[in-house]
């Protein structure tokens, strides 16, 4: 795997991540938690606090993904010059 192709991948992660953490927070935000709150619904809250925090740390793997990259090719344009 390529450099160019490693960083398009992470690029993707980190905007599926951002897609992801967007969809999830309106979820969270349109929950009603005004009224009482059945057994489900709290699960269903609890899922999208875990599906917000495993959208998080894809987006920040795949940050960290392009920064690597970033510094490789940094490192090789050094050794080339």
């Amino acid at each position: 795997m390529g450099i160019s192709s490693t960083s398009f991948t992470a690029v993707r992660g980190t905007l599926e991540g951002f897609h992801n953490m967007r969809r999830i927070s309106a979820n969270i935000a349109s929950a009603d938690i005004q009224r009482p709150q059945d057994a489900s619904a709290a699960v269903d809250l609890t899922r999208s606090l875990v599906e917000l925090k495993q959208a998080s740390l894809q987006t920040q793997a795949s940050v960290k993904v392009v920064q690597s990259a970033d510094l490789m090719i940094g490192t090789l344009l050094d050794i080339k010059a």
